[in-house]
């Protein structure tokens, strides 16, 4: 299918789990597509992938936490792509700790990749899309930026502040046609999700959260949907 052909996605974090599977359902939809993550090996494999599907692929190794490799990131993003139409904020870390017990450097480090990182790639990304008046900005945060979880403080501020800032930055972009999503999911069948024991085929597919975002992105432009929860369904509701 070609439904993205001619358009550039950026996918942070995009070299395992939610990342890769939102990269190649895009690049599966004809869309060119550059990944980025602090691990080049995972982003060769993924990338090797999208040329697979007849579509560009590259990738630039980086720390999303300090805005100046992610400067340099964008940049090579742009010359790649030659523009960023799609941008998937997605890249994060997890601490599972109760505030008392953590420390200035863990909290920063969390705060510095979840909800930094992402304001630094929007930061140089965006004003491709203002000046073009075209663009759409997935965030992906998680059903903890939604209800509190405790042990969880320093990874809960981080997906409120990601829930908080999308909303705002929705109604910012709004005169520039610029559409900005937030997707919530709780229990992905990832590497982080597998230490926590859920029962076998309770967790949500990764592919299932790629899903959700090309639906989005596809929506044409006298709607849009702001916010999307995905909770497994053995979970209890919101």
């Amino acid at each position: 299918m070609s439904f993205f052909k001619n358009h550039g996605v950026l996918v942070t974090g995009g070299g395992r789990g939610i990342g890769r599977a939102i990269a190649l359902a895009f690049a599966t939809e004809g869309a060119d597509v550059f990944i980025t993550s602090r691990t080049e090996k995972e982003l060769k494999c993924v990338t090797d992938e999208i040329n697979k599907l007849n579509v560009k692929g590259g990738y630039y190794v980086c720390d999303i936490s300090d805005p100046r490799q992610v400067e340099k990131m964008s940049f090579e993003a742009i010359n790649f792509l030659g523009k960023v139409d799609i941008l998937i904020n997605n890249a994060g870390i997890f601490l599972m700790s109760e505030a008392k017990d953590t420390s200035i450097n863990e909290w920063q480090m969390v705060i510095n990749v979840n909800l930094n990182g992402m304001f630094y790639c929007t930061h140089f990304i965006l004003p491709g899309m203002i000046e073009r008046r075209y663009g759409t900005i997935i965030n992906i945060s998680s059903m903890a930026g939604k209800k509190p979880y405790l042990k969880q403080s320093a990874y809960v501020a981080s997906k409120f502040g990601i829930v908080g800032f999308s909303k705002t930055l929705a109604g910012e972009l709004k005169p520039y046609n610029i559409k900005v999503h937030v997707i919530c999911p709780g229990g992905v069948d990832t590497t982080l999700v597998r230490q926590h024991n859920f029962p076998p085929g309770s967790t949500i597919k990764p592919e299932e959260i790629a899903d959700i975002a090309v639906f989005l992105a596809k929506q044409r432009k006298e709607i849009t949907i702001d916010e999307v929860m995905v909770r497994r369904y053995s979970s209890d509701p919101y």
